[in-house]
Parts: structure tokens; C-alpha cells; sequence
């Protein structure tokens, strides 16, 4: 019944496995680490810092989907798993939004704001946090609630991060956000990645508020499979027009994902077109769906699979990637394709643009720390993609160590005024040896 979180659990054995791994051979892998550091100095620019190291108690385990700014410049975000452990419903805790706040001297201090229960509660919070304009914080989970299947979150800035159980997933509708939500003419706009009973394979939906604080919910469109794509798994963009934009990581002309685009027509409803259909041999990034960058009119995008790279078991390293609209067609051209090693591989996440076309993304894996992988090789990278005279260009960052720094960052990174960056890991070493449930950093270029 609870689709994802059997996905979830066997991903965080995996994890589990490897932390034993890691800890009976961390002795051999020093002397490797040494000198993986000693290359990675020169070819980095900028330095970064770890602002938390998650627990996997009170704190949060695992955190998800990158994080998000409010307008006084403090950083959101949620952890898959911990806050509650061993309890009835979430045998690993069921998730936790936490918030970390700039304090004297560039330190942040860290504070749980709310830990999710299971049952009639929320649990696993599963995409992107968003901020509203009275500092409120929004989100979706992935299980449990009224119905079952998680549903959207409300947490009260003025009362105590209290929450409110916004909209409830159940058996036969929408089931399952996958991915945070989207903010549009006063409405929330999002994705399920199951739906009706799989009649459907997963929807769009919208939530408009309605009389006596109740929030209306209106189907966009439900994915049917084949060419159309299904179970979406990553946020939703709007253009000027509003026309959104989102991708499948399955479905398409060959079952490896496209990316749609849902146009408003007359009497509510939408219409949607299929604006790219990823190739067999690209797979379009399936394990590691890219949410979409729109700048200039431009779609940004990354797939976690694909290119001419070998990566182990994966048909490509991975690739970034561009929509330019010509008429009524769009045209894709890639930007670059990682080469696995130290160039870093599968990128996911999604994209980020400094408002000068610079744009800055992480690769899951590769780079040149001495990670002990389960799905690729070195523990993920930092990287920065600049044009000149129409030629891009790709700049390692940063190579995580997968020690104090942390190793496979997860989810987009978030740029702040300064430009400096901000993202999560999902795991690395403390300075006392111990294994961390993922951290918090801050890169300053």
C-alpha cells in the first residue's frame, strides 16, 4: 500500500549497510582519503563549512529535497526520517522541519520545528519546503494522515509552528506527494505520484483556499501512462503566461520520462502538451528526476542517467540540458555530460541561477573524496556551469570528503544575496569518527 516507503526503507538499509562498511575499513581508507584531499585542493576554489550534522534523533535523519530562504534570510528544511524513533507508525522516526537561524559571529543555531507523528499525523516529509509572505511554512508528506497517504502540511510561524493538516491523501485519489509545492495567483499547486486506485498514474493538483479556512482541491490533470508519462516526482514551475511545467521520470515514447507543459484553457481546465520525450539510451534520469529551472524563458534541467560516460550499471553518467521554444516546438540541446570520477556523476536535484547565467547544481556522486559506494563511486561534487560565446563550460566546486563535510548531497542548492550556497548531504563522518545522518552546508565561492 505504501509504494514509496518500501523504496525509502530498502534505500535506507542500503545506507544502514553501508555505514558497517564504512566503519570496518575506515582505517584502509585513509591514507586513499589523504590524497584525494591533496588532488581536490586544486581544483577547488572557495570553501565550505558544515553548518549541522544531523543525529538521527530529536534533530531529524536523512534530509530531503534541498532547503529554502524566508525573507529574513533564515534557512527551512525536513528530514525523511528520525525526530520520533522505535514509535507505533515510523520504526526510524517519522521526519522532523527543522530551521536554522543566523546568529553573532556567522555561527546558525539549529531548532526542530516540528516532529511528525504517523497515524492521524503526517510522516516522512518528502519534497522542498516554501515560505509564504507571513513566514508560514509549507509542505508535503509522504505517508500517513487521515487518509493514509500523506497529504500537505501547514506550520504556523505566529502559534508556535503549530500544524495544520491542510489537505489529506486518500485511497482512490491522489496519493503520495513526491515533491514540494508551488505557490501561483494565491494557490498551491503540486504532484502525487499515485492516484485513483492506479487507474491513473499520479496527478496535479491545486489547492485554492476556500470559506471558513477550508482549502478546495481541483485534479489538473491525472497522468495516464504510456506517452504521457507517470508518477511525477518533482516540483512544479510557472511561466509569465501561466503555463506549467514539470517532468516524469517514466513513461514517454520509450518508458524513460519527458517533461510536460499543462496550459489553462476555458471552464478551469488544462491542457497538456508534451514538450520532450527523453530518448532510450539518455533514460532521462529516472532514479534522480530534475525539477526545472526556468531563466529568460529558457528550461534548465538535469538527468540522473545518460550521456556516453560509463558509470557502472548506468547508461551515462548523467547530463545538463536545455529547452529553447521555437513556435510551437522546443528544442533540446545538452550542456554538458558527466564523466563519472572526478568529474562527478548523476546530478540531481535540479538547477540553480545566480541571475548572471551562471548556473550551479551537485552531482550525487563522484568527484574525488574516498566514499564507499552503494550506487556509484566518490561522495558527490559541487559544480558550477558558466557560458562564453555560446560554449559552456563545467567547474568542479567542491568534492566532498565524506567525513565532517559530508557525502552525497541531495536536493537543489539554494544561493543567498552573497551568492554563497547552501545544500544538504545525506550522510558523512563527525569529528569523532561516528556516522552523521546527513548536514547542512554552507560553500562560499
Amino acid at each position: 500500500m505504501f509504494h514509496l516507503a518500501g523504496e525509502a526503507e530498502t534505500c535506507y538499509q542500503l545506507l544502514s549497510w553501508e555505514k558497517k562498511m564504512r566503519s570496518r575499513i575506515l582505517c584502509l581508507v585513509g591514507l586513499f582519503l589523504t590524497i584525494a584531499l591533496s588532488l581536490s585542493a586544486h581544483a577547488q576554489s572557495g570553501s565550505l563549512t558544515t553548518l549541522w550534522s544531523f543525529t538521527g534523533g530529536i534533530d531529524g535523519d536523512t534530509p530531503k529535497e534541498g532547503l529554502v530562504f524566508d525573507a529574513s534570510g533564515n534557512l527551512y528544511g525536513a528530514s525523511f526520517f528520525g525526530s520520533t524513533v522505535n514509535d507505533t507508525y515510523c520504526q526510524t522516526g517519522c521526519g522532523a522541519v527543522f530551521q536554522l537561524k543566523p546568529a553573532q559571529g556567522g555561527a546558525w543555531a539549529f531548532a526542530t520545528l516540528y516532529s511528525f507523528a504517523g497515524g492521524t499525523d503526517f510522516g516522512h516529509p518528502n519534497g522542498r519546503l516554501a515560505v509564504d509572505q507571513s513566514g508560514n511554512v509549507w509542505g508535503t508528506a509522504n505517508e500517513w494522515g487521515p487518509g493514509g497517504f500523506g497529504g500537505v502540511f501547514e506550520l504556523s510561524a505566529a502559534n508556535n509552528w503549530s500544524e495544520s493538516l491542510i489537505w489529506s491523501s486518500y485511497s482512490g485519489m491522489g496519493e503520495q506527494p513526491a515533491a514540494g509545492l508551488t505557490a501561483h495567483n494565491g494557490s498551491w499547486y503540486g504532484t502525487t505520484q499515485f492516484g485513483r486506485g492506479y487507474v491513473d498514474n499520479g496527478q496535479v493538483f491545486s489547492l485554492t483556499p476556500g470559506s471558513n479556512g477550508q482549502w478546495n482541491e481541483n485534479v489538473v490533470h491525472e497522468f495516464a501512462a504510456g506517452s504521457d508519462g507517470y508518477e511525477p516526482q518533482t516540483e512544479l514551475i510557472f511561466d509569465q503566461a501561466g503555463n506549467i511545467y514539470g517532468s516524469t521520470p517514466y513513461g514517454g515514447s520509450c518508458g524513460c520520462g519527458d517533461i510536460f507543459e499543462l496550459s489553462p484553457v476555458s471552464g478551469g481546465l488544462w491542457k497538456e502538451k508534451i514538450i520532450y520525450q527523453f530518448p532510450f539510451f539518455i533514460l532521462g534520469g529516472s532514479d534522480y528526476p530534475s525539477t526545472l529551472l526556468l531563466s529568460n524563458g529558457v528550461l534548465y534541467g538535469t538527468a540522473g542517467s545518460g550521456g556516453s560516460a560509463s558509470c557502472g550499471d548506468y547508461l551515462g553518467c548523467g547530463f545538463v540540458f536545455e529547452l529553447k521554444r521555437t513556435g510551437n516546438t522546443w528544442q533540446e540541446t545538452t550542456l554538458y555530460e558527466f564523466g563519472g570520477g572526478s568529474d562527478g556523476s548523476t546530478p540531481g536535484g535540479g538547477l540553480v541561477s545566480d541571475g548572471k547565467g551562471n548556473l550551479y547544481g551537485g552531482t550525487l556522486y563522484g568527484g574525488t573524496g574516498a566514499c564507499v559506494p552503494y550506487l556509484g563511486s566518490g561522495c558527490g561534487t559541487i559544480y558550477k556551469l558558466s557560458q562564453s560565446d555560446g560554449v559552456w563550460q563545467k567547474t568542479t566546486l567542491y568534492s566532498f570528503t565524506g567525513e565532517t563535510d559530508g557525502e552525497y548531497p541531495h536536493g537543489a542548492l539554494v544561493l543567498d544575496s552573497a551568492g554563497d550556497l547552501f545544500g544538504i548531504t545525506e550522510g558523512g563522518y563527525g569529528a569523532n569518527g561516528t556516522y552523521t545522518n546527513g548536514t547542512v552546508f554552507e560553500f562560499l565561492q
